[in-house]
């Protein structure tokens, strides 16, 4: 077998008031700042590493959903972090908006 996978459980038995989403899925992500950043640790130095990434609370207007705190030891305060694969959602019903105006376009 593969490695580790992770399975939300999806059936339709045991949801409700399922409905398309009006979700403005590329509204969503343009509003989703990508930062380049450097990580600061408590008592350590900076890491020399510049990462590109998200911002938690970047995040929270736009997709609040993706967006947790948590209790960290190495920090004196709660820290904010997300939760990427609650974006995959959004980033499908992104192609399919823009699928739908590619197709619309062809079509003048």
């Amino acid at each position: 077998g593969g490695g580790a996978a992770f399975v939300n459980t999806s059936d339709r038995r045991i949801k409700t008031d399922i409905k398309p989403t009006k979700v403005n899925a590329l509204e969503v992500l343009n509003n989703i700042p990508l930062s380049e950043f450097k990580v600061a640790r408590k008592n350590k130095p900076i890491s020399d590493l510049t990462r590109i990434g998200f911002v938690a609370q970047d995040c929270e207007a736009a997709w609040p959903e993706m967006v947790t705190e948590m209790e960290n030891e190495n920090y004196d305060h709660k820290l904010k972090g997300i939760a990427p694969s609650t974006l995959i959602p959004v980033l499908v019903k992104a192609v399919q908006e823009l699928s739908a105006e590619v197709e619309a376009l062809k079509k003048k």
